[in-house]
């Protein structure tokens, strides 16, 4: 031992300064050259150290001992360059044989039954020893006990190594006492009632002690934003008593926000916004939500929006949405167009991407000229449902989207138009890699005996629909004071490939196609940034003998 100390202090005297200038692995098959350099800490151009390469010699028999190769062995060379001052390095490895693991032995499993803790391991037998998948066996065991009402549940493993043959792995396991709840408190500083506690903080004194429920109720309450902080503390569980107090401490959180923005709500329209939201409304989970909304645009004409909302989580104990909408929309051109519209809405959120409403719409279209006006009276009661399945509503590379619109106008409603129509679109994509392949399509008819205002309709979008065509250009349906295009019924795709240059920054190639009257083809290319608010789409789109330029913040779908 003291001979070692010697040699190895006159080797680090020897080598000192001297640099790294080459690492090398042989006999290395289970694991590259790559993944083993990122191992080690003795890397090309770092200063050689004789103790840093012991640990780094350490840490890769560990590495494939925790792998199954029991038998590998690792000898290190070093070659000095005495002119460049370096150090070249060399590992040699023989990996030897993989371990398979012959037999799993439980010990100590007195209230759980075996076939309960196999299900629940990483490993199996006859599969390769493998230290990481044990180490989670060990965590799966420990939070199943948990769950039972053994919190102080704990696990360890450890294994025999019978030569040239295999592994025995064995968990011991110490189940402790079951531990109950004695008692719930609640420590409430906010001005939330009781009631609406009671329906998140659902322990009862008596039940099994378990922690991942209080750590689910804790989420709950913290996901309804009325809470800014939420402490929880357990007494007894430090001195694993066989019975604790749960104790919530609730934080309020800021209940009342002001907000204000703007931007392009499209390349058309330039909006500035305004809000304020109210929480926590009669101490319930109530809020009222009330939005105002300005814009003018490039090409002439503004538009005014009002939106109050008010959402409840204690009607029927579901994301419960009333909505009061007013809007006014002047375009002016050669022409000048009013559309106003109130509407209500009584609607059901049952998560961020799905739910559905409701609605009564009462809209009032004015358009006229130096020669001629028209106007209408529309009355529409709506159903509308909207389901995204997609991983990122923004930024997909799976799942499905689809929405579906019922309405009905006039009749019983009152107004100037009797129509019905239905509108169906859905989507979906699929990511390979880089690539991502979205595919949409859609339908739509209005069976009507008055013809309903043109903004119930259909028309071409340029930025949806076709991306070669403009807007409102084609369709058997003409207004003869806007000269714009609309058609009652159509079927139409869009599909597009999507190359990933950098995160968030996609070239596309799309082929889009509308069937009415006649059938329109459309194929193009463009630039797509995902940013906070949906996608920055750079589109160019040939149709027909049109090209289009299309510049929008939104998705097809």
């Amino acid at each position: 031992m003291r001979k070692t100390i010697i040699l190895l202090l006159l080797g680090i005297n020897l080598f000192a300064g001297f640099k790294i200038i080459e690492v090398q692995f042989e006999g290395n098959r289970v694991f590259n050259s790559k993944f083993l350099m990122e191992k080690i800490q003795s890397k090309v151009g770092n200063e050689y150290n004789e103790y840093v390469l012991r640990h780094d010699e350490l840490k890769l028999l560990l590495l494939y001992r925790d792998n199954g190769y029991f038998d590998v062995e690792i000898k290190k060379y070093i070659k000095v360059n005495l002119r460049k001052k370096g150090v070249s390095l060399k590992f040699k490895i023989k990996e030897g044989m993989l371990y398979p693991i012959k037999k799993i032995e439980i010990l100590g499993n007195f209230n759980i039954p075996r076939d309960s803790i196999i299900s629940l391991l990483r490993v199996k037998k006859g599969g390769p020893y493998d230290a990481l998948r044990i180490t989670l066996s060990n965590y799966a065991i420990m939070d199943y006990y948990s769950r039972k009402g053994f919190a102080y549940a704990n696990v360890r493993d450890t294994f025999v190594v019978l030569k040239d043959m295999g592994v025995i792995v064995k968990f011991l396991i110490e189940e402790g006492k079951r531990v109950y709840i004695k008692d719930i408190q609640v420590e409430n500083r906010t001005k939330i009632r009781e009631s609406v506690l009671k329906k998140y903080i659902t322990l009862k004194k008596g039940e099994i002690y378990n922690p991942e429920k209080v750590t689910r109720i804790k989420r709950d309450l913290l996901s309804t934003h009325l809470f800014g902080r939420i402490e929880t503390i357990t007494e007894g569980e430090l001195e694993q008593k066989d019975s604790v107090v749960v104790k919530f401490i609730l934080y309020p959180s800021r209940l009342l926000d002001i907000t204000f923005g703007g931007g392009f709500l499209s390349p058309e329209w330039l909006i500035a916004k305004g809000g304020i939201v109210k929480r926590g409304i009669l101490g319930g989970e109530h809020r009222l939500k009330i939005t105002g909304e300005y814009g003018f645009g490039i090409n002439g004409g503004r538009k005014d929006n009002i939106f109050l909302t008010f959402t409840s989580r204690d009607i029927l104990y579901s994301p419960f949405n009333l909505i009061l909408k007013y809007k006014l929309m002047e375009e002016v051109k050669e022409y000048h167009s009013f559309l106003k519209v109130y509407e209500g809405q009584l609607g059901y959120t049952h998560s961020e991407n799905r739910g559905g409403y409701i609605s009564i719409k009462w809209k009032d279209e004015n358009t006229l000229n130096d020669t001629a006006s028209y106007q209408s009276y529309e009355r529409v009661l709506s159903f509308h449902t909207e389901v995204d399945f997609r991983n990122n509503p923004f930024d997909p590379t799976r799942g499905i989207k689809f929405l579906v619109n019922l309405a009905h106008g006039g009749g019983f409603l009152g107004g100037d138009n009797n129509f019905q129509s239905y509108l169906f679109k859905a989507g979906g994509a699929i990511g390979i890699g880089k690539i991502v392949l979205e595919i949409f399509g859609g339908t739509g008819k209005v069976f009507y005996t008055a013809l309903p205002t043109f903004s119930s309709l259909f028309y071409t979008d340029g930025r949806t629909t076709v991306r070669g065509l403009p807007a409102y250009s084609v369709g058997e349906i003409v207004d003869s004071l806007t000269q714009k295009r609309y058609y009652d019924r159509f079927k139409s795709f869009n599909f597009q490939v999507k190359y990933r240059i950098i995160p968030s920054l996609y070239f596309i190639a799309f082929y889009d196609g509308l069937f009415i009257q006649t059938t329109y083809f459309s194929y193009g290319l463009g630039i797509n940034y995902i940013t906070p608010v949906g996608p920055l789409r750079l589109e160019f789109g040939v149709c027909e003998g049109e090209k289009n330029f299309v510049l929008n913040i939104g998705g097809i779908l």
